[in-house]
């Protein structure tokens, strides 16, 4: 795979997986308000858990990326750990946003469109992991019939 689209996955990558790491896990954690979350707490636990594993995961894999060390793993696991990070955040936005609209606890810049936006990334992000795995699988079948 060409360093110039190495690159711009490593880019887009580690900028929406540091954004979500500092937006929906940092944040809230530093900045929570326990008594205003009665019944909605899995929202929080939901946005905490999908910061956290997009940044994390994201971080890493998109590492991984630029540097094409097991670039099929890592494009295949960036997948995969963005799809539930977009899963939970999405389920979190969209059914606790009862908490988002300024009746929760919660110290985050999220709203509807913002999510969509997210969201919208997220896909993007899934199908670069998904070309970066398959790119790398036929790479590695090249140089075995070489």
């Amino acid at each position: 795979m060409d360093m110039q689209f190495r690159f711009r996955i490593f880019w887009i990558t580690a900028i929406v997986s540091v954004w979500l790491l500092i937006v929906d896990a940092i944040n809230p954690l530093a900045y929570l308000d326990a008594d205003n979350l009665d019944e909605q707490e899995w929202t929080y636990y939901f946005l905490v858990i999908s910061g956290l594993i997009m940044g994390i995961f994201g971080g890493i894999c998109a590492l991984l990326i630029l540097l094409w060390t097991a670039g099929r793993c890592a494009g295949l696991t960036l997948c995969f750990a963005t799809f539930i990070a977009a899963i939970l955040r999405i389920v979190a936005v969209t059914v606790g946003f009862r908490n988002f609209s300024g009746g929760g606890g919660f110290n985050t810049s999220s709203s509807l469109t913002t999510a969509f936006a997210i969201l919208l990334l997220q896909v993007y992000i899934i199908y670069e992991g998904w070309n970066c795995a398959s790119t790398a699988r036929k790479e590695n079948m090249q140089k075995v019939n070489a």
